[in-house]
């Protein structure tokens, strides 16, 4: 059910792509915005609109002077070095770091210009220093909007929610940073989780 889930979130991603992110707007970033306002919803109720709940935020830096492009029948393939950056809880306050030089972007810029990017990078959480595998997916353009799908890996015991727990991060591309809210994806209200749930 996460799956259709997040089938249909990325359907909506065309009309989400228009929202507004916190730097945009001047506002602090650290209020959580809902991007829930710009969808559409189906009038069909056999379409399942999956729930969204804030988590934090996301943002890292990464050295954008050293493409090291290779030209391919996609476009163009960049490998892309990672400098760091945080995730932060909605408070504000700092969940994990992003561990610079570990991983990086090795997406490609297809002949529109688009970004298609492919992340991996490791984070180390600061309450208990165990560290999360992070795979970021998605699509953007320097200087406008960024639409990501994000799985973490861990074992820490703090954070262990993340685990394979699917986050979307719609935000901004800049030409040396991604900054973004963090939203888990969570099955439509009105869905059953559980089949034992019956019993």
């Amino acid at each position: 059910m996460v799956f259709s889930a997040i089938i249909h979130v990325l359907a909506y991603i065309g009309v989400i792509s228009t929202t507004p992110t916190p730097l945009e707007l001047g506002q602090n970033p650290v209020l959580p915005l809902s991007p829930l306002i710009t969808i559409v919803y189906d009038s069909d109720p056999l379409v399942p609109i999956p729930r969204l709940e804030h988590w934090g935020y996301v943002t890292f830096q990464y050295e954008l002077d050293q493409l090291h492009i290779a030209d391919v029948t996609i476009g163009q393939r960049v490998n892309v070095k990672l400098l760091g950056g945080n995730w932060t809880n909605p408070d504000g306050s700092v969940r994990a770091k992003v561990l610079p030089d570990i991983g990086g972007e090795q997406g490609y810029i297809d002949p529109d210009g688009v970004f298609h990017l492919n992340v991996r990078q490791v984070i180390e959480f600061v309450s208990d220093k165990r560290f999360g595998f992070v795979k970021l997916h998605g699509f953007g353009k320097v200087g406008g909007a960024a639409n990501v799908i994000i799985n973490v890996e861990t074992d820490s015991a703090d954070s262990l929610k993340f685990n394979n727990q699917p986050l979307w991060a719609p935000g901004t591309f800049s030409a040396t940073s991604v900054s973004a809210p963090l939203w888990a994806l969570g099955p439509p209200r009105g869905t059953r989780v559980n089949d034992d749930d019956d019993m």
